[in-house]
C-alpha cells in the first residue's frame, strides 16, 4: 500500500509539472503573438505612410530664398515633382538636394521643411567668371549655355576657338590662364574686353577703347609682366592701335595716324 502511495504521489507531482510548463509555453506564445502583431501593424503602416501623407499632408509651396539671376525656379520645382508628390512626412531631403545640385548654377544649397505644407530651399548661386563663346564660364571650369534674360554684362570675354573635344579640366586651365591675363592687364588701366585663343593657340587681348595686344602662343605671362614694365614710359598711349609682344627681348607698337586739327575739332 505505501508502494501505491509513493506511485500516485509521483503522478500528482508529475502532472503539477506539465501545467506549470504548458501554462508557460502559453505565456510566451502569447507575448511572441502580440509583438508579432505588433511589428506587422508597424509594417504595414510604415508601407502606407507615404500613401496616405500624400494627400494629407501635401507640400502645397516650395519657397527659395537667396539672390538668384540665372536659376530657372519654375524649371526647377517641376523638375522636383515626382519626390515632392510623396509629401511632407515622407520627402527625401538628400534626394531633393542632391537633384538640386545637379544644376550647375547651384554653389550651394539648404533645405528644411516649415510646417505643415512648406519646403523652404536656401540658394547660393555660382557667380560666372566671363563669357566662353557665348556661354557662360563657371568657376570650376563648366560652361552653362546662355539663356534668355540672362545678363553677361561687365563680364569679360573669352573666345576659344578650337574648344570642341576638350575635356573640363583643360577648358579649366586654359580659362584660368586668360582670366589672369585679363586680370593683370585690368589692374594696370588696359580695360580688357575680350581674350582671344585662336587655332593657332595663339593668344590676342581686344580692349575696351580697340587696343589690340598680339600675345603669342607661349610665355603669355612672362610678355605680359615685359610689357608692364616699359608700359608707363610709352608716349601717346591714346593713339596706340596695337602692342605686338610676339619679339625675343621687346615688342611692336602700332599708332593711328596722327590726327590735324581740323580732324581732332570735327
Amino acid at each position: 500500500m505505501a508502494r501505491n502511495m509513493a506511485v500516485k504521489n509521483k503522478q500528482k507531482r508529475n502532472s503539477r509539472r506539465i501545467d506549470w510548463s504548458i501554462g508557460t509555453v502559453s505565456k510566451k506564445s502569447i507575448k511572441i503573438g502580440s509583438v508579432f502583431f505588433v511589428i506587422c501593424f508597424v509594417f504595414i503602416l510604415i508601407s502606407q505612410v507615404s500613401k496616405i501623407n500624400g494627400s494629407v499632408l501635401p507640400i502645397e509651396k516650395i519657397e527659395f530664398h537667396g539672390a538668384t539671376k540665372h536659376i530657372d525656379k519654375s524649371l526647377m520645382i517641376k523638375q522636383l515633382k515626382e519626390i515632392t508628390d510623396s509629401g511632407m512626412l515622407s520627402i527625401d531631403l538628400p534626394a531633393v538636394r542632391l537633384k538640386i545640385k545637379q544644376n550647375p548654377w547651384v554653389e550651394q544649397v539648404e533645405i528644411r521643411k516649415q510646417w505643415p505644407e512648406t519646403l523652404i530651399v536656401n540658394l547660393i548661386e555660382e557667380v560666372p567668371l566671363a563669357v566662353m563663346n557665348d556661354s557662360f564660364l563657371l568657376a570650376g571650369g563648366e560652361i552653362v549655355h546662355k539663356t534668355a534674360g540672362s545678363s553677361a554684362e561687365n563680364l569679360t570675354k573669352l573666345e576659344v576657338t578650337n574648344l570642341t573635344g576638350m575635356q573640363k579640366q583643360e577648358v579649366a586651365d586654359i580659362s584660368r590662364e586668360l582670366l589672369s591675363v585679363s586680370q593683370v592687364l585690368d589692374l594696370n588701366l588696359f580695360s580688357v574686353d575680350k581674350v582671344i585663343q585662336d587655332e593657332s593657340n595663339s593668344w590676342t587681348v581686344l580692349t575696351k577703347n580697340d587696343l589690340r595686344i598680339k600675345i603669342g602662343r607661349k610665355n603669355q605671362m612672362q610678355r605680359i609682366e615685359r610689357l608692364l614694365q616699359v608700359y608707363v614710359a610709352i608716349e601717346n598711349k591714346s593713339r596706340l592701335r596695337s602692342i605686338d609682344l610676339r619679339y625675343r627681348n621687346g615688342f611692336a607698337v602700332e599708332l593711328h595716324p596722327k590726327l590735324n586739327q581740323s580732324e581732332i575739332g570735327s
